[in-house]
């Protein structure tokens, strides 16, 4: 058995079947970033964009 997140997942071929899991899963994402990147307005959007859809997954 594999478990696929819902990212990603494209139809499944002939003969996989899918099943919801009972519970929920958990992950965890990290970013790695140089300590000067914060000078550069598309890494601090970045960090804030994965930082609230984290947020928003968090809530539910």
């Amino acid at each position: 058995m594999r478990i696929a997140p819902l990212l990603g997942r494209r139809p499944p071929p002939d003969g996989v079947v899918t099943v919801p899991l009972k519970q929920r899963v958990g992950r965890h994402v990290h970013v790695v970033r140089r300590a000067d990147a914060d000078c550069r307005p598309s890494i601090r959007a970045a960090v804030r964009a994965l930082r609230e859809a984290g947020e928003r997954v968090a809530t539910g």
